[in-house]
């Protein structure tokens, strides 16, 4: 304790009091942000390949997301030079898209984007409504991006979805598995206090701070703790779900960011191989595998609501409400939340789904409310499953998600392929029978930035899937993080000996 405020003085006391300090650390900071001219190069590069992705109104904005991405990782024009603390507010305080209007702009639709998400939420855990879709977002053919046909299978796909990313969750899966995860929280961050003590925003982001090498040697808590002193970063209020009974009751809870000075920033705590969300969203399916559901149309509920959770968590990172735990992760508590209301106060509802209500409020009795959709065991079961594989994420951003795959007779696209793929594995294990319905498949492409191949990816669900089939998680994921550790071993004496 001694040493936290010893540290959070120096800070506080030196650094912030110090004028000249103060000013050339600010200096320094605004000299890592891209310029004008470079983001808007960026921007036209994008929308130069625009044509590569799906056409929607709602992903035309991707693009921007993808400038800020470039410019914080050196990629596409930035050739190798990374601006560290380059955001979104600065593509929109630039000339590249307009200004200040064209802020608001982006701000009333992903608050209408989410508030349409919400409302599927609530419509799918409080009716019996058979098919649920968020109409104004379209694929290439016109055709809606989600269509939700079974309500509950939706709801636990995006349980998982929201989930997968909670750091306490994958603390457990660690500990379960041997593996290394890595995560942490998302806070209110300050960022005059930031730039002022000279620290990027990539290193919290990293858990890497070059800025003060003595940062790196401090447990994250403590770290944490630190930052709280000096009025860095806030933790957002936690929503009470008891208190919610609507949608905006649900957005009422939520706290608000007034920007520039004011964001909401990532912080690492530990470093860690992550968790691939291509993989996390494909395994979804295969959380209802031991209903034996022979249609395609549920194990396809399952991964569109994986899909969605893994959307908002882009949308919701700017964005006119913000959350303590991210708004994938309390959406996916608003789900769970009704879901159980339901459950408990309608007698014939439970029994239509097939639900044991004795088993599961014993169950429950033990883990949490929060946990009324998927067990907690099986979440943190399937999260070590989605871990990436070591140096070779598999990651698609939501922009890649959209990214077109030529195949027979039509244009597809990476997300409708990872559906068609998961729902072939399933028919090779007799799940489903109608195999009409699966769209025709197309490995001749590769899987997000790091460009993944197709053909790796299907070889890996397929590993996965047999894992889950066989139902033996414990010794099954072991050996496939055993096998994967041994690979990691063989590539750094490889790498010694070159």
């Amino acid at each position: 304790m001694v040493k936290t405020l010893e540290i959070a003085s120096f800070f506080d006391e030196g650094v912030l009091k110090d004028p000249q300090t103060v000013f050339y650390n600010q200096m320094e900071w605004k000299e890592k942000v891209a310029t004008s001219e470079q983001l808007e190069n960026d921007y036209l590069y994008c929308k130069n390949a625009g044509d590569k992705f799906i056409k929607s109104p709602t992903f035309a904005n991707f693009a921007l997301r993808a400038v800020v991405g470039h410019s914080n990782e050196g990629h596409c024009s930035f050739r190798g030079t990374r601006y560290p603390n380059t955001t979104l507010n600065d593509i929109f305080t630039s000339d590249v898209v307009g200004g200040e209007k064209s802020l608001e702009t982006l701000l009333e639709q992903n608050k209408s984007i989410l508030r349409s998400v919400a409302q599927i939420i609530y419509e799918a855990a409080t009716t019996d409504q058979p098919a649920l879709s968020l109409e104004e977002h379209v694929d290439i053919l016109g055709e809606p991006l989600w269509s939700v046909v079974e309500p509950l299978a939706f709801l636990k796909g995006f349980a998982f979805g929201g989930m997968f990313d909670n750091y306490n969750l994958r603390k457990i899966a660690e500990y379960k598995y041997g593996i290394n995860l890595g995560g942490g929280y998302c806070f209110k961050t300050d960022m005059d206090i930031l730039s002022s003590l000279g620290i990027d925003i990539s290193e919290l982001a990293r858990a890497d701070f070059s800025s003060y090498d003595f940062l790196n040697g401090i447990p994250a808590p403590q770290r944490r703790e630190i930052f709280e002193r000096v009025g860095l970063i806030e933790r957002l209020p936690e929503i009470d779900f008891s208190e919610i009974l609507s949608v905006d009751d649900f957005f009422e809870s939520c706290s608000q960011i007034t920007g520039p000075r004011f964001s909401y920033e990532y912080i690492r705590e530990a470093k860690g191989d992550g968790v691939s969300d291509d993989t996390a969203v494909s395994i979804a399916p295969f959380l209802d595998f031991c209903f034996k559901n022979n249609s395609p149309l549920h194990y396809k509920s399952l991964k569109a609501g994986a899909e969605m959770a893994d959307f908002v968590d882009t949308i919701c990172k700017f964005a006119p409400y913000y959350t303590a735990n991210g708004l994938d992760e309390d959406f996916a508590g608003l789900a769970n939340h009704l879901f159980l209301k339901r459950v408990r106060e309608d007698k014939y509802y439970a029994e239509r789904m097939g639900i044991n209500k004795g088993i599961l409020e014993k169950r429950l009795a033990k883990e949490g409310d929060e946990f009324a959709l998927i067990p907690k065991d099986e979440l943190v079961d399937f999260i070590a499953l989605s871990k990436n594989p070591y140096k070779e994420p598999i990651h698609s951003s939501a922009r890649y998600f959209t990214l077109t795959v030529p195949t027979v007779n039509k244009v597809s696209y990476v997300r409708e392929q990872q559906t068609a793929l998961m729902l072939s594995i399933l028919a090779k294990h007799g799940i489903i029978r109608d195999k009409s319905a699966i769209p025709k498949i197309s490995l001749d492409y590769e899987i997000g930035f790091h460009r993944y191949p197709a053909t790796n990816f299907y070889e890996r669900l397929r590993d996965l899937s047999e894992i889950v089939m066989k139902g033996c998680y414990a010794s099954g994921i072991n050996d496939f993080w055993e096998e994967e550790n041994r690979k990691r071993k063989d590539a750094l004496i490889i790498a010694k000996e070159a």
